[in-house]
């Protein structure tokens, strides 16, 4: 006997109603509000309509690690449902009537997907698959081993992410319904929408070859190795590739006031050397594969350091840690609370060492890195607040409420669009008591800094394009094109035809940042 419906116990806001007034009518959907607009009990509320027109019905949930305690606490909150909010480690039982949800991270699925087959089949169930932070469903990504510390403190080698749509996808062909969530359905280009949609309605945008020559203009170019590659130089017909989604897609902005502040700063001539050293032969790099050096670039520009090699700091510390460290001191000394993220481990790292090392009036400094738990998640998510130091690498950047605070550094800016609109999102979300929500970026100029303040801005306006926008993203009024991209990657990665009488000042290159 399957169980009676659960209800929903909180009261919804007009957007949950109007979301509810859709999802029940679309089996295949794409809800794509911004972060903090209050996604998971719109899901909720819909999913629980349908199990009232049929109690058969079961609702799965899959999504990342990062998503469980949003989850648990979402359903435990505003729900009366029985649900199983399973992670690596755990499974269910078999017979699933005794529950409304589960929810189980993406590599659960690949161990366990013969399992819950039988579960449904046996049962005769018809699925409601959730699809949370879909984002991760867009493309196939390799293998990758990684080391989980468990809550006994024990650890194991474990999967993570592994071939992702392709495991999800022959469950959403075998659900009755399928809802996919994510507040950034396009992160850097069109295709990450076109291999959402393909997922959720194979063939509806055609073939990708055919999306891309509609869609997009590419140019062949040959690689270092003698080997051709397609290129795509600019986009086309956008207007119409959001006419064509608009019915399967619900976006909602909600009007935040987020200010972003540049701390605009230059390299010391010894960080500007070793800058020079590290820029060196990247220009010899294909084009497609030249990214793999950027990392070296972005650490001596935040922490002075290139391999195993760091330059006499002034004070012992990096421009850009002068900076951060004499802000943060203003800030954390009004009572804020602060978090500052940085995306590569080396740089975590080092900004924890000096953090620890140096006299700032936090109460508390906490880290979350790829090495967190959920449960460190759920600490950090309650600790967080006045005179809390949260310091945050790309774990952090989904399904976390930080609406304790209103000021985030992103002291490294993200090379990807959607992550940054992640990390608004953990500030900048509708139950609030903040008015102005504040994103700080050390912006070093002519140096990979530039770059990819730039690269944002041009993805946030080809998000706007296609989507009904993302207001969380800094405005400007010149529009970053990839041929101003191109200039600037040459200008400020490769640093190319630079000389000491021909360098370009900060206020002749075509863009212009604010000073706070």
């Amino acid at each position: 006997m399957p169980l009676p419906p659960y209800t929903i116990t909180a009261t919804l806001d007009p957007e949950q109603i109007e979301a509810l007034a859709i999802l029940p009518n679309k089996r295949r959907f794409f809800l794509g509000d911004s972060t903090g607009n209050g996604k998971t009990l719109s899901i909720l509320a819909s999913a629980q309509k349908l199990l009232e027109e049929d109690p058969e019905r079961h609702i799965l949930i899959l999504g990342p690690k990062s998503a469980y305690a949003t989850w648990k606490e979402q359903i435990a909150e505003h729900t009366t449902a029985k649900a199983a909010i399973l992670t690596t480690g755990e499974y269910p039982e078999e017979d699933s009537t005794q529950r409304h949800i589960t929810f189980m991270t993406y590599p659960m699925l690949e161990d366990m997907k013969e399992v819950i087959a039988e579960m449904y089949v046996t049962h005769r169930r018809k699925i409601i698959l959730i699809l949370e932070e879909a984002q991760y469903c867009k493309n196939h990504q390799k293998t990758r081993s990684v080391l989980v510390t468990n809550d006994d403190g024990s650890q194991k080698v474990t999967r993570a992410f592994t071939h992702i749509r392709e495991i999800v996808a022959p469950m959403v062909k075998f659900s009755e319904y399928c809802w996919a969530m994510s507040a950034t359905p396009l992160m850097n280009n069109i295709l990450d929408l076109y291999g959402l949609f393909d997922l959720l309605m194979p063939g509806y945008l055609g073939s990708e070859q055919a999306f891309l020559r509609y869609y997009t203009i590419r140019e062949k170019r040959k690689g270092k190795s003698g080997h051709s590659y397609w290129s795509i130089v600019k986009y086309q017909n956008l207007s119409i590739l959001k006419e064509k989604i608009s019915p399967y897609i619900l976006k909602r902005v909600r009007e935040y006031n987020v200010q972003f502040f540049y701390h605009k700063l230059k390299l010391s001539p010894s960080e500007e050397a070793l800058y020079l050293d590290a820029a060196k032969g990247i220009l010899g790099e294909e084009e497609r594969d030249f990214a793999g050096r950027l990392p070296d670039l972005q650490r001596v520009v935040d922490n002075a350091v290139v391999e195993d090699r760091e330059v006499n700091r002034s004070e012992g510390h990096s421009t850009k840690e002068r900076v951060l460290l004499e802000k943060l001191r203003e800030q954390l000394q009004a009572g804020e609370g602060v978090i500052v993220f940085a995306e590569f481990r080396d740089t975590i790292n080092r900004l924890e060492f000096v953090l620890t090392h140096t006299q700032l009036p936090y109460t508390r400094l906490i880290r979350l890195d790829a090495s967190s738990s959920v449960q460190d998640r759920i600490a950090a998510q309650q600790a967080f607040g006045p005179g809390i130091l949260l310091l945050m690498s790309n774990v952090g950047r989904e399904s976390l409420n930080l609406q304790a605070g209103h000021i985030i550094w992103m002291y490294d800016i993200p090379f990807s669009m959607g992550s940054a609109v992640q990390l608004v999102g953990r500030i900048a979300r509708k139950n609030s008591k903040f008015d102005v929500f504040e994103v700080h970026v050390p912006l070093t100029l002519g140096t990979i800094d530039e770059y990819k303040a730039a690269m944002l801005h041009h993805k946030a306006d080809l998000f706007r394009a296609v989507l009904q926008g993302e207001r969380t993203m800094p405005k400007s009024d010149t529009l970053i094109t990839r041929e101003i991209l191109t200039k600037m990657r040459k200008h400020l990665l490769w640093r190319c035809g630079m000389s000491k009488r021909k360098t370009k000042t900060p206020q002749q290159t075509q863009f212009q940042w604010e000073d706070i």
